[in-house]
């Protein structure tokens, strides 16, 4: 909530000429990393990257196909020079067995407090745990409310068998 809140968040038009910003919330979307599509490409060999938030919910496999091509650079063949290509980078799990993005994390790039071996693996599943937050942040409070939704479900269901059993016990048959 703190460091959402270190952020300014564009409301839309104020005064003639002035735009209005609040305090960010963590629900907010996060700001886009370029100013303009030609930015990106500029910065990126000249591909616009994804937003690995959206992958995570929209692609098959998701967070796993996420953690696979953040850890699946490696060479096509034995002659190959590991990873770089005339036309990208090689990876199995990217479209095409090529991307454009030159491998992103390595080894002892993150110190953790904990004293966690800083591998490229536990960075890679690091950011796939986050990008699958961010994707859904409000997943963990939906699967709460189901879990109570179905106990009351359950406990509406046999209240009901019991009733009927009361009401209709004088019947005959």
């Amino acid at each position: 909530m703190a460091l959402a809140a270190t952020w300014k968040v564009p409301t839309g038009p104020g005064e003639p000429g002035q735009s209005t910003q609040r305090k960010g919330q963590p629900e907010d979307a996060f700001p886009a990393p370029y100013a303009s599509p030609d930015a990106a490409r500029a910065a990126n060999n000249g591909a616009v990257p994804p937003d690995l938030s959206r992958v995570a919910i929209v692609y098959p496999g998701g967070p796993d196909r996420i953690l696979a091509l953040l850890t699946g650079y490696g060479a096509a063949d034995p002659q190959d020079k590991p990873g770089i290509h005339a036309n990208g980078f090689y990876n199995p799990y990217a479209i095409g067995h090529r991307t454009a993005m030159p491998p992103p994390l390595r080894d002892n790039a993150v110190v953790y407090a904990d004293g966690t071996a800083a591998t490229a693996a536990q960075e890679a599943r690091d950011v796939t745990t986050f990008l699958a937050w961010v994707s859904s942040p409000h997943a963990d409070s939906k699967r709460r409310l189901g879990v109570g939704v179905a106990l009351y479900l359950c406990f509406l269901a046999i209240l009901l068998v019991i009733l009927k059993r009361r009401i209709w016990s004088h019947v005959a048959k």
